[in-house]
């Protein structure tokens, strides 16, 4: 079948849950919680449900603070060891991985948001259907950051071995270096690489938390981070916005996460939610959007207007149908072929 290699290529099998780190899937469950929480008040706002200044818009500044960063420290944890792959073998799982469900997942978000029309937030017609996705729309700019990001850690790590310096020392200097990354003159080239060099340095610090060999954290330790997660969020939400204090507080308060979660598991916390969302994050991070808007389109027609009962219904729906998709599929190569 002229099919075969395609399937072969684009289905993948994911890591059984034995095989998985409890506090990591908690963690990515946390976040994706947050990316959908996040567009779905933003959606409400754009549908005028919602103001954009006030406790809406304060929420809003909480959860772009450290929402994205905490995705890209997750996505660093593991990407070391990949570096070693030849060019050939890290390009090919890439493309796979993230690329594939970026152009896949455009043409289906922009194909429903045609057709529906009036009823979505910004009408769009076959002329603003992006034939060609790049650079990225909405939020699939994340998955194309991420490859630009991860090909440049996979060079990077030529020039580390051709100098011999040690992993610690050589990722803190390229993470160090990188904040000053958003102050390079891209010119032409800023909607292609403006994301993936401006979020580079949470990758390498989840780079780094996996090189770093991790302390046994109490309850007293949860305790500090908690305060240190609260004390930079009252900076993000009090002062301008400022690269270097993004960066300062994006990674503080994913740092802080992290611990949280991590001691959370370690106690047997009930996070039962949270770790049944996190292997689902890519599924739920594919179609999230496409769940809330319809959600939110029902219940205006049903002539709901009350903010609590939007948050809640398109947050629901943005979680809970593309992780019943995505468990419904089990192993099947059809989930590889999404993208999940």
């Amino acid at each position: 079948m002229y099919w075969t290699p395609v399937i072969r290529f684009l289905g993948t099998v994911t890591l059984s849950t034995n095989s998985r780190i409890e506090w990591i899937d908690a963690a990515k469950g946390l976040a994706i919680l947050l990316v959908v929480v996040g567009h779905a008040i933003r959606g409400m706002m754009l549908s005028g449900i919602v103001p954009e200044v006030g406790l809406w818009g304060a929420l809003d500044r909480a959860i772009y603070a450290f929402h994205m960063p905490l995705m890209f420290v997750l996505s660093g944890l593991f990407l070391l060891p990949s570096t070693r792959q030849s060019a050939g073998t890290f390009l090919l799982r890439r493309l796979r991985r993230l690329i594939w469900p970026l152009l896949l997942w455009t043409y289906i978000f922009y194909g429903i948001k045609v057709a529906a029309g009036d009823t979505a937030n910004t009408a769009s017609t076959w002329a603003d259907f992006p034939w060609f996705p790049l650079p990225p729309r909405i939020h699939f700019w994340f998955l194309w950051a991420l490859f630009i990001a991860s090909a440049m850690v996979w060079v990077l790590r030529r020039v580390q071995t051709w100098s011999g310096i040690s992993d610690l020392r050589f990722w803190t200097v390229v993470a160090t270096l990188s904040v000053f990354g958003p102050f390079i003159p891209l010119g032409k080239t800023v909607l292609y690489l403006n994301t993936a060099i401006a979020y580079f340095p949470f990758l390498v610090l989840g780079m780094l938390v996996s090189i770093v060999p991790q302390p046994a954290l109490t309850r007293q330790s949860a305790m500090l981070a908690a305060a240190a997660f609260v004390g930079l969020m009252v900076i993000s939400l009090v002062n301008p916005p400022h690269i270097f204090l993004f960066y300062a507080c994006g990674a503080g308060l994913s740092l802080a996460v992290c611990a949280l979660i991590s001691v959370a598991v370690a106690h047997q916390a009930k996070l039962q939610a949270l770790l049944w969302l996190g292997p689902a994050s890519m599924a739920i991070y594919m179609g999230h959007t496409i769940c809330s808007a319809s959600a939110r389109t029902v219940l205006i027609h049903l002539g709901t207007a009350n903010p609590a009962i939007h948050l809640i219904g398109e947050t629901l729906a943005g979680l809970l149908i593309p992780a019943a998709a995505f468990y419904g599929l089990g192993n099947s190569r059809l989930r590889g072929i999404l993208g999940w």
